[in-house]
């Protein structure tokens, strides 16, 4: 085989500012009592949404959108978002195993991100027993921003670069 491997360095965990937990459902076990490999991704994606609305209600409060009142009284402003605030697509996905994880105890995802572009970013994971705790897995997916109506490439969402530049300074 003659395909070069990228080296990418590993996922520091410690580096991570975003942290979700996430319910093991039964379903995600195979017939061993593991999590499905394939289900890590699902995990990523459950990680990923939550950064999202953490990037949208930072973007919001930072500035061009307006903040909800509840932000405005210093508590956490609940964010939704809707399927026009995620213009990105995967380009590229990837795990690194590196225990099973057994039992239906509940897990933790961390986010950050790699590289950033005018319409790109590197987001990277880790999924763990605790926050910054024993590493069932790490993982990275490149996103695009999107034009939905014409699939062409586009800059990354004002919220997203303002979220980012207070949650990473990116």
């Amino acid at each position: 085989m003659s395909a070069r491997r990228e080296q990418r360095a590993p996922v520091d965990v410690a580096t991570l500012p975003h942290w979700t937990q996430v319910e093991v459902r039964y379903g995600d076990l195979d017939v061993q009592g593991h999590v499905n490999n394939a289900v890590y991704f699902t995990y990523f994606e459950q990680g990923r949404v939550s950064f999202f609305s953490e990037l949208r209600r930072l973007g919001q409060a930072g500035g061009r959108d307006s903040a909800s009142s509840a932000g405005d009284r210093g508590e956490p402003a609940e964010v939704t978002l809707s399927p026009a605030d995620i213009t990105f697509v995967i380009v590229s996905a990837s795990c690194r195993y590196r225990q099973p994880i057994v039992g239906l105890a509940p897990v933790y995802v961390g986010v950050g991100t790699g590289h950033v572009t005018h319409a790109t970013v590197e987001l990277r994971y880790a999924v763990c027993a605790a926050p910054r705790g024993m590493v069932f897995a790490t993982g990275e997916t490149l996103l695009a921003s999107v034009d939905l109506a014409t699939g062409r490439p586009r800059a990354l969402p004002l919220w997203s670069r303002e979220g980012l530049a207070q949650l990473i300074g990116a």
